[in-house]
């Protein structure tokens, strides 16, 4: 036989994998052609790679900023209002008592004073003139000077 029919024709197969002596089998093929073609043009005008071409950046979608935005500014009000609704319950003062019944406790202390002693007598008068100036300025917002 000649190299030419030996490499045409294939030789033995047999099994794959190692041989009784732990070695490997080789196998061979007939000869495969590959034709290669060339990628510039013919008329030889181009001699070297173009350049790449420049990046091209996708735009990034706007709708997640504007629906973190949206959410921020929803937790901010939520927020704001829960702090606001706190200050405003901590501000919120009883107002006193209005001016007659401060009036009538007054006037009920005055009821355990003593007419036979002068001192107490005069004591008696001056505690009604304040408990009188004390109602008008409370009632109608007048100044009541002594």
């Amino acid at each position: 036989m000649n190299s030419d029919e030996s490499a045409a024709e294939p030789k033995d197969v047999g099994t794959t994998g190692a041989d009784d002596a732990g070695g490997f089998k080789t196998l061979s093929t007939s000869e495969i052609f590959l034709e290669v073609k060339s990628v510039l043009p013919k008329d030889g005008e181009a001699k070297d790679i173009r350049d790449l071409k420049p990046l091209i950046v996708p735009k990034k979608p706007v709708w997640p900023y504007l629906a973190a935005g949206g959410a921020f500014l929803v937790l901010g009000l939520a927020v704001g209002a829960l702090v606001w609704a706190r200050r405003r319950r901590k501000q919120l003062v009883v107002p006193p008592p209005p001016p007659h019944e401060v009036a009538y406790a007054a006037l009920d202390a005055l009821r355990n004073t003593d007419f036979t002693n002068r001192e107490a007598v005069e004591a008696y008068f001056y505690a009604l003139s304040e408990i009188l100036r004390t109602y008008i300025e409370g009632r109608f917002t007048l100044n009541a000077p002594t």
